[in-house]
């Protein structure tokens, strides 16, 4: 299934810098929200729910971007842009995953893709970082390509210094040769106080990093551990490892880490933000009632005193009508009915009570 994004006719101005996006997910309510996260930005945006019928729309359209879920059935979003590299090198890529591990980051990587944007997403990030990678493809294609590093290394590293999930690498004694920004805001520890140090310092249990880099070190694969790390504000954090092995020329060159929350410790941290919620709001409701019923206190009070003070003023003008004897002094009804009298009436025999 096709659907286009339909918005106001464009400006001249506007139809010459629009650009297509294309978005794959299988599930509807990601392409909902994709819709709406890029309503605004100028780009025609393409959506489908089936990787092979996105495949053979691009077949027959250029496109300047595309982002595709990872897991979907029938083919991995990994490998639908591999299938679009070689009929559409030029097209972003962006990878869209909810876990982004440092095996989904070097697979993405080895299979052409140029990001990776994490579920659930912050909807601004995301529009910023289409626009920058749509921006970055038009400035490379008038300046020409910086020399240095190997151009692996260096989209590795461009790419994983932004990447939402904290990254970080050693070399095979487990000393930290390099960090992400991620990295260093998750365990708060400054790049310059952190780099060069053995990683196994900041484990609460050494021993179980001491395996972890063995196994690195000694297989190929992708290796997980759990642990608890220390933070540089002496708490400590549980967190899952995930680690792959660089080799050249038959050795373990370096280990690429990719270090998440743990899944348990999220769902606690989830569940303690719920409960200081829930106690915020039941502290502000228990304040507002207690403010309201002091109000309500307060009014009661005043009108009690009012109708004291009303009988009081009330009384002292009945005796002292009543304690003139000289006059004779009459209270009357609307209707001209006589309703008291003082007893200066009594006495002048005028009324009897």
């Amino acid at each position: 299934m096709v659907t286009k994004e339909l918005r106001r006719e464009p400006t001249p101005a506007e139809a010459r810098r629009s650009h297509v996006v294309v978005a794959v997910d299988d599930q509807p309510e990601i392409l909902v929200a994709l819709r709406r996260v890029l309503r605004d930005e100028p780009y025609e945006l393409v959506t489908f729910s089936v990787p092979a019928e996105a495949l053979e729309w691009m077949s027959t359209h250029p496109v300047d971007l595309l982002i595709a879920d990872e897991r979907m059935p029938g083919m991995r979003g990994s490998d639908l842009m591999e299938r679009l590299q070689s009929s559409s090198p030029e097209t972003l890529r962006v990878l869209l995953t909810g876990y982004p591990g440092s095996s989904t980051v070097e697979y993405g990587l080895s299979h052409g893709i140029d990001w990776l944007i994490s579920k659930p997403w912050n909807d601004a990030a995301l529009r910023i970082t289409i626009r920058q990678l749509i921006e970055e493809r038009e400035a490379r294609g008038r300046a020409p390509e910086p020399s240095g590093a190997p151009e692996r290394d260096r989209d590795w590293i461009a790419f994983a210094e932004q990447a939402p999930v904290a990254m970080q690498t050693f070399d095979p004694q487990g000393r930290i040769r390099w960090t992400n920004r991620a990295q260093t805001q998750l365990l708060g520890y400054p790049p310059d106080t952190y780099i060069g140090r053995s990683a196994r310092e900041f484990f609460g249990d050494p021993g179980r990093f001491d395996q972890f880099l063995q196994s690195a070190v000694n297989s190929g694969g992708v290796q997980t551990c759990e642990a608890r790390v220390l933070k540089k504000d002496g708490s400590f954090v549980d967190v899952l490892l995930e680690a792959n092995s660089e080799w050249r020329h038959g050795t373990c060159s370096r280990i690429r880490c990719a270090m998440m929350l743990h899944p348990g410790r999220m769902e606690e941290d989830a569940l303690l933000r719920t409960r200081v919620e829930l106690e915020a709001e039941v502290g502000e409701r228990t304040r507002v009632l207690q403010e309201t019923n002091y109000e309500l206190v307060r009014e009661i009070a005043e009108r009690k005193r009012a109708q004291d003070t009303q009988k009081l003023s009330e009384e002292r003008f009945r005796l002292l009508v009543d304690s003139v004897k000289d006059y004779s002094i009459f209270m009357l009804s609307p209707d001209g009915i006589v309703v008291s009298w003082n007893s200066g009436a009594e006495h002048a025999g005028l009324c009897r009570r």
